[in-house]
Order: C-alpha cells, then sequence, then structure tokens
C-alpha cells in the first residue's frame, strides 16, 4: 500500500514536498488496494499529529519565548489531507496544508519549518523502528499500525530532488516504554529559571525551548555560572536520572550554535594518553 503526498501549499510557500509511504503485509485492505480508516485511521491521525509537534518545537527553538505561543498554533494548522486514491497496491495521494489564521498576512510559512519537520519526522521514524527512543508522537504513530504488516518504507522528496534517503523497516523493534529510564546523558537549550544554593540544595532550573521545565543538581561554580547567564539563551549537558546532574553550561551563540567542548589536539593527547595510560597498558 502507497500513500503519496505530492503538493505542499504553506501560502505563497510553493515548492511541493512529497512523502510517499508504502506498506505491504497482511493488514486489513491491503490485499484489496483500499485504506482501512479503521486498521489505518488512528496511525494516520497519530502520524498528522506527531508532524505538527515536531514543527511546533522547531520554531520554539528558533523564536523567543514571548513568541511560542503563536509558532506553536501555526504549526498546529498544518494538516494531511487525501486528495485522490488509486490502485496498484494502494496509492493515497494528499496534500499537505495550512490553514492560516485570519489576521496572518499571506508570508511564507516561518523558518522553512515544513522541510524541516519533514526531514525530522523520517530521522524519527527509523530511529524510533529501530528501538531507539526519540519522538513519543513519532513511536505513537509506529505502535498504532495493525497486526500484518511485513515492510514498511518512508520517502522524502521535492520536485524530483531527493531530500532525504529512503527509510525502509523490515522489522519493527519499537523501545519498551515499561524498561527502567535508565541514567543517560541529555544536551538542552533554554533560559535559567531558578537556583538553589546551601544549606538548601545546589541545583539550577532551566525552562527549554521545548517548553520542558529541567531541575538538575549542580556543583556551586555551575550554580554561579547559572546566575551570570540569567536572561540569555544558554546551552548545557547533564546526566539525567532520578537525580539529574548538571555537567556543562554555556552560552548559545548568535549563530545558534553550542560548543560546550573545546579541545585542542595537544589537550586530546594529554586525556587519552596520561590520564588512561595504565588502563591502556593493561588493555594491550
Amino acid at each position: 500500500m502507497e500513500i503519496i503526498y505530492p503538493k505542499v501549499s504553506f501560502l505563497n510557500f510553493q515548492r511541493p514536498i512529497e512523502i510517499k509511504i508504502t506498506w505491504e503485509g497482511e493488514a486489513p485492505g491491503i490485499a484489496q488496494h483500499r485504506l482501512s480508516l479503521g486498521a489505518f485511521g488512528p496511525a494516520l491521525s497519530k502520524l498528522v499529529l506527531a508532524y505538527r509537534r515536531i514543527a511546533s518545537n522547531m520554531m520554539r527553538r528558533a523564536t523567543s519565548y514571548a513568541e511560542t505561543g503563536r509558532f506553536q498554533d501555526l504549526a498546529n494548522r498544518l494538516d494531511i489531507e487525501i486528495e485522490t486514491i488509486n490502485g496498484n497496491s494502494l496509492q493515497v495521494n494528499g496534500l499537505v496544508t495550512f490553514a492560516p489564521p485570519p489576521e496572518l498576512q499571506a508570508t511564507l510559512f516561518p523558518f522553512d519549518i515544513p522541510e524541516r519537520a519533514s526531514k525530522e519526522l523520517l530521522d524519527f521514524i527509523e530511529a524510533e523502528s529501530k528501538g531507539r527512543p526519540y519522538n513519543t508522537g513519532v513511536r505513537n504513530f509506529l505502535s498504532a499500525f495493525p497486526p500484518g504488516l511485513t515492510k514498511q518504507k518512508y520517502e522524502l522528496n521535492e520536485n524530483g530532488r531527493v531530500l532525504h534517503e529512503p527509510v525502509v523497516i523490515d522489522h519493527l523493534e519499537l523501545a519498551d516504554p515499561s524498561l527502567p529510564n535508565l541514567p543517560h546523558f541529555v544536551m538542552f537549550s533554554g533560559s535559567i529559571v531558578g537556583v538553589g544554593f546551601p544549606p538548601g540544595t545546589s541545583e539550577v532550573r532551566v525552562r527549554t525551548t521545548e517548553g520542558e521545565s529541567l531541575r538538575f543538581l549542580a556543583q556551586p561554580e555551575l550554580v554561579n555560572r547559572a546566575l551570570d547567564l540569567r536572561g540569555r539563551r544558554v546551552g548545557g549537558l547533564a546526566v539525567k536520572s532520578k537525580d539529574s546532574r548538571l555537567l556543562r553550561l554555556k552560552p548559545v551563540s548568535e549563530n545558534g550554535s553550542i560548543r560546550l567542548f573545546t579541545v585542542t589536539e595537544s589537550g586530546r593527547e594529554e586525556y587519552v594518553f596520561n590520564r588512561w595510560d595504565t588502563l591502556l597498558r593493561r588493555l594491550a
């Protein structure tokens, strides 16, 4: 079964983006070249929700906090509309559309969000299909399929130009949400919204560009650095666990990049060959 979304209409944003989805297997309707709304409707609804959330998060990262609500509303006006259904397996031709609010002038959709969000959607589909938890909305989409699918393929093009390498899923292996949340590294960007000092808890509180509130235990020097960076956009590295701990914190540059580590050639050699010399000799 193939689904093709061949056109994009974002105000006067006229570059057609094609998302082609191919489903194979014994799920209801595939053998008859028909789209079963009962079988595939829940998954398609979750696909739209995941796409909107990805677009919304992108716009939050690209704007100030005062603008996030307005741009989130724009993302929620993105939609996928089925236009025609053809034979040859099953092809559903649809339009990715945007319904602007009445007060919005006909301008380009901001920040090339439609194309970027489409690429990230495929990135997340590939990661989630291999059991790597990257995006809850995409995981919900993949988990909503009916039983019987044996193969999935996702392609993204623009006027014949490949925007993303095809994502082929021969075996779907979703992450198990029941597994314990083991400690892991996270990188974030956002703003400092609070700190804590002894005799209380030494901590840094951050509101990310996605709107998530994070709380990290932190050494006093990182708490002081957070105070110096209040009112500025920051990026950081932390270990996320039951008691998450902040490791690094730096301001975001004017071009939006975050450089948490600066490693010279001599510094790399010092770290590898001096600090780990004894261990490397044992391994040898």
